[in-house]
């Protein structure tokens, strides 16, 4: 009994939390206009909920995992077109996810571990970041959680269900079916009907990919299980242009809307045909295995930084700043203790110290392996943290619940140390030599919300953006567009002076030049 009141008391407390910070960024402009990809998201789900739930304003092949927008197109077809329905849903899930991480630890090592392992995940910062913005990085936890909780059930409805949750999770991101080999290894192993479960968990993943198959076949020709966007992302992790960090492609822009597309007009450029989504995806395999060939240790080199990225704590961002998020709010956000590079290393000295668990180590492996072979930012990196929390919370049990054991504390220790060590390096500054990039990517977003600011003619909030922006790190798209911000005033030497300021930082802009020309 008293074990259960613990699990509630976790529960209970992680509920708290999450109410807390709700109330906290509810009313704040950027949970009530969500920005870059989720808008693109919110956009899409508001034109699926209004009837148009197979074409709407994306005709063709899904260029966009179109599993999340179906999500809060459900969710808006209840509440309305309400950002803070998703996030409470999303809330909610999140501690479902807790949850179950309690109860795969619990099957696998102990409830101790359990315990730990819910705290753990239920209390992490970037988590409760996770939950609250329009973005699939939350959902994706939950369903491949659920999926390897179901993986174990006893009857063949539990592996249908495991098949099917991984196909929801495809929807979100496709890297997910890496690991589908996994699930049949394991219950190929489970002896009893191991033919039978496998054939379930491959009609559960039929049962899912296959309509959204045929729509894309029905919509745009080309039969793709889900989207036809994944060779541009390869290219994007695999090319001359990428500097381990995530890096913008030079012919591309980074606004959903029109990324993809500007990725099949360069494909069809350089083919010198007119290509279509899974032709433009299979050319940009082709770019990155081409580079791979003439610049192998090039490629090495890159796979090796990635790999640093991978372990460290530092949360780089694609879209949404976590510390950007958590400077901003001004809420609980900023006080959980709980980040990746304290579960990491506790989740190491746990997998050294634990018998090997084929599910959970080799999830851990493949998406290892499926994010470093792209890129790695925190959103694709996100999914193993539920996993590196039943590991973290058996290191905890076996250093400390007995303590006769020293030699457990001091292995274990060492080994979270040394791990610690490394996630904590700053290894931007210090190894890259981009000494710049983390502040880089916090004014980036103050200039983003500017951006948004000025697109809701909130003008003088867009000042005080790019302000913030410019003072973090000055660069030249915060200072042009504040510079036409006075000259809209009547302000012309503020305007001069801020364009001059571009141009010094940013020689032969052309933008810049002809505003100051102006």
């Amino acid at each position: 009994m008293k074990k259960h009141k613990l699990l509630w008391v976790i529960v209970i407390a992680a509920a708290a939390v999450r109410l807390v910070y709700f109330l906290q960024v509810k009313d704040h402009f950027l949970f009530q206009n969500p920005i870059i990809d989720a808008k693109y998201y919110h956009d899409w789900a508001v034109e699926m909920s209004g009837g148009d739930w197979l074409s709407a304003g994306r005709p063709g092949v899904y260029m966009m995992s179109p599993g999340y927008s179906f999500y809060l197109a459900a969710i808006y077809a209840v509440s309305g077109a309400n950002a803070a329905a998703a996030a409470g849903s999303q809330f909610l899930l999140g501690i479902a996810t807790g949850l179950l991480v309690f109860f795969l630890a619990r099957r696998y090592f102990s409830d101790g571990a359990g315990y730990m392992a819910a705290a753990l995940y239920l209390f992490c910062a970037p988590v409760l970041f996770y939950e609250s913005v329009l973005l699939k990085a939350s959902l994706i936890n939950f369903l491949n959680v659920a999926a390897l909780f179901a993986a174990g059930g006893a009857g063949l409805a539990w592996q249908l269900s495991s098949g099917m949750l991984l196909g929801f999770s495809a929807h979100m991101r496709p890297n997910v079916l890496a690991l589908a080999p996994l699930f049949l290894a394991v219950f190929w192993k489970s002896g009893d009907k191991k033919f039978l479960r496998m054939g379930a968990f491959a009609a559960g993943l039929a049962i899912i990919l296959l309509p959204v198959a045929f729509r894309n076949l029905r919509y745009g020709n080309e039969f793709v299980l889900t989207t036809a966007h994944g060779g541009m992302n390869f290219f994007t992790g695999n090319s001359p242009h990428c500097l381990g960090p995530y890096t913008p492609m030079p012919f591309a822009r980074t606004d959903p809307q029109v990324e993809q597309a500007d990725f099949m007009e360069e494909a069809s450029r350089r083919s010198k045909k007119l290509l279509t989504p899974r032709e433009s995806s299979a050319f940009w395999y082709g770019e990155s295995l081409r580079y791979m060939r003439q610049k192998p240790l090039d490629w090495l080199k890159l796979q090796w930084r990635k790999t640093l990225i991978f372990f460290n704590d530092y949360e780089p961002p694609i879209n949404l700043d976590f510390y950007f998020f958590s400077r901003e709010y001004d809420s609980l956000l900023s006080y959980l203790p709980v980040r990746y590079g304290l579960i990491l290393p506790l989740a190491a000295a746990g997998i050294a110290m634990s018998p090997f668990q084929l599910l959970l180590g080799g999830y851990l492996i493949i998406y290892f392996a499926v994010t470093i072979v792209f890129f790695v930012v925190s959103e694709y990196r996100f999914p193993v943290v539920p996993v590196l929390c039943i590991f973290a919370g058996q290191a905890l049990v076996l250093m400390f619940a007995n303590r006769k054991n020293a030699w457990r504390l001091a292995a274990g220790g060492a080994i979270a140390a040394a791990f610690f060590a490394l996630s904590n390096y700053d290894i931007y500054a210090k190894t890259f030599n981009f000494p710049t990039y983390r502040r880089a990517n916090l004014a980036n977003s103050y200039f983003g919300l500017g951006v948004t600011y000025e697109n809701k003619n909130m003008t003088d909030e867009a000042v005080r953006a790019y302000e913030n922006a410019i003072s973090i790190m000055p660069q030249a798209a915060p200072l042009i567009n504040l510079a036409n911000i006075h000259e809209a005033k009547g302000d012309l030497d503020r305007a001069q002076f801020l364009a001059e300021q571009a141009l010094r930082l940013q020689p032969g802009s052309s933008e810049a030049c002809n505003n100051l020309g102006a």
